[in-house]
């Protein structure tokens, strides 16, 4: 429970400055569509599957070579500064773990 109590305070305080910052100092307070009032963790792909993604981002102060995905709560904690426009993709630790994604990627780059 503790634990929890941990985590909410995290978040609340997450949601707080991100709200300060992107609201009041860089003056975005005109609450749209497009313009919510915090920025959204996961999106659903308008595909067959109606799949759902979650945005990557990055965490002050955190190692960037960690999977923040994986490790630390992040996505509860609301501790993720979100790339609205980008993906978080899982691939695994190795290709056998995604072999299509790794495939796909190694193509790609």
């Amino acid at each position: 429970m503790a634990k929890i109590v941990e985590y909410m305070g995290e978040a609340m305080g997450s949601l707080e400055g991100n709200i300060r910052y992107h609201k009041i100092e860089c003056k975005k307070s005109k609450i749209t569509k497009d313009n919510r009032i915090v920025d959204p963790y996961f999106t659903e792909l308008q595909n067959a599957t109606k799949s759902k993604v979650a945005h990557n981002g990055w965490i002050m102060g955190h190692n960037c070579m960690e999977d923040f995905g994986v490790v630390g709560h992040n996505y509860l904690r609301r501790t993720i500064n979100v790339w609205g426009d980008c993906i978080k993709l899982r691939y695994g630790s190795c290709p056998a773990d995604s072999p299509y994604l790794w495939k796909h990627m190694t193509k790609y780059c």
